[in-house]
């Protein structure tokens, strides 16, 4: 996870030097990568540190977190892009991922499976 993060922050703060479609282009697949390294393991973590008898909601909730970002990122990207600049979304993001990366490094731990008594 925190290796997918830390290639989507790098793609990100690249982008705003980029002046050619096809390095875009190439940076846009390398940041996929990156976030199709993360995404699935994210989505696992959250099954595995939910209980199983709130595993839906817990996964729901993630779901409903997940789409409310991709719904106002967007919007709130434009905005900065139009009244700040160009560049600031794209270092904004930076930094999000950034700091997402160092929250799965120091604030997320594996769940210990619960011991089999025989």
């Amino acid at each position: 996870m925190i290796l997918g993060l830390l290639v989507g922050a790098a793609a990100s703060a690249l982008i705003p030097h980029l002046r050619s479609l096809l390095a875009l282009a190439g940076l846009w697949a390398v940041e996929s990568a990156g976030y199709a390294a993360s995404v699935p393991a994210e989505r696992a973590f959250v099954a595995d540190i939910a209980g199983e008898d709130v595993r839906g909601t817990s996964y729901g909730l993630y779901t409903f977190a997940y789409f409310l970002g991709s719904a106002i990122g967007p919007l709130a990207g434009g905005w900065l892009y139009d009244r700040v600049s160009p560049a600031t979304p794209f270092y904004l993001n930076t930094v999000a991922l950034l700091f997402g990366a160092l929250l799965v490094a120091v604030a997320l731990r594996e769940p210990t499976p619960p011991m089999k008594r025989d």
